[in-house]
């Protein structure tokens, strides 16, 4: 579940902006998952250097609706650019590199995606609910999701269970996010054995962004999880046929997502940085007031992320 707080602030004839987003997450040294939320803030590059994105990640530390931090993320902060420097200068620690990736669905050509299902599955698709016929193993297949790398973040992916993929379908909902899912099931068990899914938000009617793909372990080595990305490729193409740019991110060290990727038509555009701090060390460089509570290390972690470009 999420819950978004934005603030917009004047400078001369400039207006910057952040927003504040609550999800869940777990992270080490907690056995359960645990509220976490993502900030953003930034100003255009003629606004750079004069503090806007400081006095932005100040007041929205210190206003934060989420309260019990411990941790504060940045992410997808460019490599060598200023996002880079003004995270290091407030005493973030890189701990993940990450690939940005864009397909240009009219520069592709469409036989890339023309990839047969393997002997023994079958294709089943759903936007929004999965049917209650699969969401058990559904579920259970997204969990493998937590064999992606994740290099040295604090964050991890949430244990999957039928009430959470409920609950994650009703927030998509109610932001107004199509949610498609395109999955292979292994017909001698009626299982779902891999996914991958797509998201097109409110306000970006050309552009769609892939999320998760995941392939069970015992089923992996099959090209399951090229065959369903280019299952939804194809939907795309017949049902939004105006949308123009799929964009995703990948791990830096996920050679093999990497180039299944590049197989379907994706080029990677940038890499991307994400870096972590402590919320009190981060608090008092940057003078904000002690609003939000940071508990002692001997209890339950939660994160704000932020992104910095």
């Amino acid at each position: 579940m999420s819950l978004v707080t934005d603030w917009s602030f004047t400078y001369g004839l400039a207006t910057a902006h952040a927003y504040l987003t609550a999800f869940d997450s777990t992270v080490p040294s907690s056995p359960t998952a645990t509220a976490g939320a993502t900030a953003a803030s930034g100003a255009t590059a003629k606004l750079r250097r004069q503090g806007i994105g400081t006095a932005l990640l100040r007041r929205a530390l210190s206003e934060s609706p989420v309260a019990g931090r411990e941790l504060v993320v940045g992410r997808g902060v460019t490599a060598g650019g200023d996002g880079e420097h003004w995270i290091r200068a407030l005493g973030f620690t890189v701990v993940q590199r990450v690939a940005l990736q864009v397909l240009r669905v009219p520069e592709v050509d469409p036989a890339l995606w023309e990839v047969p299902v393997p002997p023994g599955h079958r294709l089943e698709r759903w936007t929004g609910a999965a049917p209650g016929t699969l969401v058990e193993s559904y579920a259970r297949a997204r969990g493998a999701i937590h064999d992606a790398p994740t290099g040295d973040s604090s964050y991890r992916h949430p244990h999957w269970s039928v009430p959470r993929v409920r609950q994650a379908e009703h927030d998509a909902r109610r932001r107004g996010v199509e949610h498609w899912t395109v999955v292979i099931v292994h017909e001698a068990s009626d299982a779902v054995v891999g996914l991958t899914e797509l998201e097109i938000f409110p306000g970006m009617p050309d552009t769609a962004v892939q999320q998760d793909t995941a392939v069970v372990p015992g089923h992996r080595g099959r090209g399951l999880g090229r065959t369903v990305k280019a299952a939804m490729m194809r939907r795309l193409l017949a049902e939004r046929p105006e949308i123009g740019l799929v964009v995703t991110n990948v791990d830096a060290s996920n050679d093999y997502m990497t180039r299944l990727n590049h197989q379907l038509g994706y080029v990677t555009t940038r890499t991307m940085l994400t870096a972590e701090a402590a919320c009190g060390a981060l608090e008092s460089r940057l003078g904000a007031p002690r609003r939000i509570h940071c508990p002692a290390a001997d209890t339950d972690h939660g994160m704000i992320a932020g992104r910095a470009r």
